[in-house]
């Protein structure tokens, strides 16, 4: 890979391993990748957050980063939590 954000070593009993990696910009994923390997065997570049993404990610063809995610998730928490608390549950 060009640029490699980091690096994973597998161990095995024989033999230790050194894989370049990228997390994807969607899911966080960690996705290795093989020496000489193009992104689009492994994924794809989102070109609405300039990220590395992931194979499962680039099917679908939405771009949702993972701190939007997070952030919606927290929104609804707090809106559920907010709801209990006026119903009294």
């Amino acid at each position: 890979m060009r640029n490699p954000q980091g690096c994973a070593f597998i161990c095995y009993p024989e033999k230790t391993i050194e894989i370049d990696t990228f997390s994807c910009g969607h899911c966080n994923r960690v996705v290795h990748v093989a020496v000489n390997m193009k992104i689009e065997q492994v994924g794809d570049f989102c070109r609405q957050c300039f990220k590395m993404i992931c194979a499962k990610c680039a099917d679908a063809r939405v771009c949702t980063p993972l701190l939007a995610r997070i952030e919606q998730m927290e929104e609804r928490y707090y809106r559920r939590r907010q709801f209990e608390m006026l119903a009294g549950l």
